[in-house]
């Protein structure tokens, strides 16, 4: 009989694709995973994955059976979220997601400090670029998002607060330099983009030098640290523990910061859940708090 861990096991070895990975991350023994597996096979009378030297593919059968797997987990979520709003309990899993940066430098302490107020809540924590974070919220796949920048959103917004960009470097520089300077960029949303470009070119007549482009603003920094270029930094979170680099506060031709504002947003009937209200009210004073602390 299948049974509900059945469910992560095929979910979590289709994100892997390993059988090794997967069963480190579900804390069950190899052979525990595979003997499993052939069970629900010989259970079904199908084919769910194929071992290659990669790892694993998944069958067509195998496919169906994530797919189904996946509802399963949502519902069994969903499950979890109504009885505990029939109790008046704030318990069951908040579904997250947020902009990279925000998961690695602003959700541990959050989620911590929520954790340790409402010790029956888990997470379930997804990382993207802002615009596709909002359309996990859109699409109710996350209930709560945390985004960085203007992206249009047609629900519940909560303003949180906001960072003063800034060029960072590892040797002495001046605004000037920057155009025959090397540059490191990463791939960032739409919106910071933007906000670059027009800073840029209300300074300069010529497009940058950019000399390497990378993955995230994580790499960005630590090529920028080793004195491969200077990169532009809508957050401080990247470099604020880090001493001794050089920094410049990026400011529009009128004089005006160059900022960029995060949010939390989510969709007003998704409040009914006593578990995602709590988080939402939670949220909205722990950074109410902060903005007093750090006017």
């Amino acid at each position: 009989m299948i049974k509900q861990s059945d469910w992560d096991i095929i979910c979590t070895l289709y994100q892997c694709r390993s059988i090794t990975k997967t069963s480190e991350l579900l804390y069950i023994t190899q052979p525990a995973l595979t003997r499993r597996l052939r069970q629900l096979e010989e259970e079904f009378g199908v084919s769910i994955v194929l071992r290659n030297a990669k790892g694993v593919e998944f069958t067509p059968q195998g496919e169906l059976f994530v797919q189904y797997a996946q509802e399963m987990k949502t519902k069994f979520s969903e499950l979890t979220d109504i009885l505990a709003m029939s109790q008046n309990q704030v318990a069951g899993t908040l579904k997250i997601a947020a902009s990279y940066s925000l998961t690695q430098y602003l959700l541990p302490i959050l989620l911590k400090e929520y954790k340790s107020a409402y010790p029956l809540i888990n997470f379930n924590v997804s990382s993207n670029l802002s615009r596709f974070v909002a359309q996990l919220v859109l699409e109710r796949k996350a209930q709560v998002g945390f985004i960085r920048g203007e992206h249009d959103w047609p629900y519940e917004k909560q303003f949180l607060g906001m960072e003063q960009a800034y060029v960072v470097c590892a040797y002495p520089f001046s605004l000037e330099d920057l155009p025959k300077l090397p540059r490191v960029d990463f791939y960032a949303d739409q919106t910071a983009n933007m906000i670059l470009d027009r800073w840029w070119f209300e300074h300069f007549n010529q497009p940058p030098y950019v000399a390497m482009t990378v993955q995230n603003g994580n790499t960005c920094f630590e090529m920028v640290r080793k004195g491969l270029g200077y990169g532009l930094f809508l957050s401080t979170d990247f470099f604020s523990s880090h001493p001794g680099l050089y920094k410049l506060p990026m400011t529009y031709e009128n004089g005006e910061p160059v900022i960029r504002k995060q949010y939390m947003i989510y969709r007003q009937d998704i409040c009914k859940i006593n578990a995602i209200n709590s988080f939402i009210q939670f949220t909205a004073d722990y950074f109410s708090n902060l903005q007093k602390l750090n006017p």
